[in-house]
């Protein structure tokens, strides 16, 4: 049976993309446990795989409900046609900063 290990290549692509590595029954050999440590990427074992799952989707569930939502101005929307991909409008209320998110309701 083959085991696979966390190479330095695993270390080195997680430099660069700002990564944590999850080992899961797996381990580092001595030469990415030594990089890892210079490089400050965080490397974290799991041999139960449930374990893994949660800490990775806690942060996902805090990440969501930190987003807020505030009106900045009201539009009003032409006729649409088939053929064209976006609708004439027209400002009623405000003027829509252009680095505000759009969000259409009905």
């Amino acid at each position: 049976m083959r085991r696979w290990r966390i190479t330095e290549s695993d270390v080195n692509l997680a430099v660069a993309s700002k990564a944590v590595i999850v080992g899961f029954n797996t381990r580092a050999d001595a030469a990415a446990r030594k990089l890892a440590e210079t490089s400050g990427v965080d490397i974290r074992y799991y041999n139960i795989i449930y374990d893994a799952v949660d800490e990775v989707k806690a942060p996902l569930r805090n990440a969501h409900a930190e987003k807020k939502e505030a009106a900045v101005g009201m539009v009003e929307v032409g006729r649409c046609s088939a053929f064209r991909k976006s609708a004439p409008w027209q400002a009623v209320r405000a003027r829509p900063a252009s680095s505000a998110g759009r969000r259409a309701f009905r």
